[in-house]
Parts: C-alpha cells; structure tokens; sequence
C-alpha cells in the first residue's frame, strides 16, 4: 500500500475501506460487552483506563480474526517486516459527553530512532470519526520533536482525522497527537493496534492469556501475529526441538 513516504515525513496516514461494515459491526458489538465485563472487574466507572480494553484478544470472538483481513497486516508489514507482532492490542472508547486519559497531548513511544522503526500503530475506526464524536488530532512532521509543544502550537498546526468506520490511522508512534472530546449522546469507539519487531517483549504475554481460548480457527499468519512463533524457550528441550516446533521459529531483523 506504500505508506512509508507518509509515515517518513507527515507521520500518519488514512487508509479507507480496510474493513467490511459486517465485521466492523461484530467488533463494535463485542466491544460494548467487553467493556461491561472490564467494568465489573473494576466495579466501577471511575478507573483511569475505563472505556479500555487492556487485551481485546482474550475475549475471543471477532477480536481475534483481525489478521484474517490482509489489507489490515501489510501496511505494517510494509514498514516493520512480515515477522512483526503485536505489542498492544487494545482500544479507545469514548463515553458520550465525556473524554478520555487520550486527551492529553502526547507520543506513544520514548524513543527516537532516526532512520528506523521499532513499532508502528493502527487505529481502526469502529464509528464514524467526526468533529462532534471526538476525532483524534495528530500534529503532522512531528516525530522527532522531543519536547511536547504547546497547546497553542499544537492545536493551531493539528490536523483533526475525520474518516469512515472501517477505516484505519497508521501511525508513527513517535508523533504528537491527542484525542478529542466526545460531544455527542453515543459512544465513540475504536481498537487501538500496536506492532513491533518480533525480537521485543510485547505488553502481555499474549500465547499464554490466550490459552484457554479456542484457536484453531485461526491462520497461522494470525498465529505468528500474535506472538505464538516468538516465545522464548523455557528449557533445553524446548530450544534442541526440531525447528518447526520451536517455540521461536520466525526471522527476527
């Protein structure tokens, strides 16, 4: 899809129609009930997180068929390399009338690495983004600007991103953006999808908070995504095992 050039200089770019609406509707659906079930966990709406799903893969279901959908992967890909994997998978969700801990100014990575890229994000639009619903706002040429600018600045030069549910921001991590407020009577939701090379640690063991789950349904390119062919090996037999049952088994540049 060549997203690099964009990604190189403005930071972030659109892509449209990366998702059917029938899927996009089963995610939207699932996430109004895993955010019940994260509600209830806390036992409260008053948690800093809330409206976040922290692993949306562990509730199954339509989360977990996300790298069956091929236009979704390759512009990753395209940038971290086929072997890349998911550091975070989880969402944004706005409260109707309400913000989110998003709403600060802010990167998603500590780090400038001129020239390379350790991660890359991907914000599925499960709604419609408008002004209204609270768009994201991204600050364009700036992922290398160290210091956090200004709201003045930052508000003045921001590109408020307004697109169609099924819709995806790929992201530099390294680029200043914030979330917008959300003015209207519905929830504003979408899946926040981090990748990075395979050789670093992702957020959550994912092979293992998913162990109680059905996967046999799942390719092995969803396999490989989600970190099943880049786990360590926990004793000798594992790491002398024939390669194709390695544990770790996949390129790593």
């Amino acid at each position: 899809m060549n997203i690099s050039s964009n990604l190189n200089s403005k930071g972030f770019q659109l892509i449209e129609n990366i998702f059917s609406s029938e899927y996009i509707h089963k995610l939207k659906d699932e996430m109004e009930c895993a955010i019940l079930k994260e509600t209830r966990y806390h036992k409260t709406t008053d948690y800093y997180y809330y409206g976040s799903l922290l692993l949306a893969p562990k509730y199954g279901g339509s989360f977990l068929n996300i790298f069956e959908h091929k236009k979704f992967y390759l512009p990753f890909e395209e940038i971290l390399g086929e072997e890349c994997i998911v550091y975070a998978y989880t969402s944004s969700s706005i409260p109707p009338k309400s913000s989110i801990y998003t709403k600060r100014i802010h990167v998603d990575s500590p780090r400038i690495i001129k020239g390379y890229y350790t991660s890359i994000v991907g914000m599925v639009l499960l709604d419609d983004f408008t002004i209204e619903n609270g768009a994201p706002y991204f600050l364009p040429h700036s992922q290398e600007m160290e210091e956090q600018p200004s709201e003045e600045y930052f508000y003045t030069h921001a590109e408020q991103i307004l697109g169609k549910a099924g819709s995806v921001i790929y992201f530099n991590p390294r680029i200043w953006h914030s979330g917008g407020i959300n003015k209207t009577d519905n929830w504003r939701h979408s899946i926040i999808m981090g990748m990075q090379r395979a050789w670093m640690k992702q957020r959550f063991d994912i092979p293992r908070a998913l162990a109680n789950l059905d996967l046999s349904d799942l390719s092995e390119k969803s396999l490989q995504k989600f970190g099943f062919y880049s786990q360590p090996p926990i004793t000798y037999d594992d790491y002398y095992t024939p390669k194709a049952k390695r544990m770790f088994k996949q390129k790593t540049t």
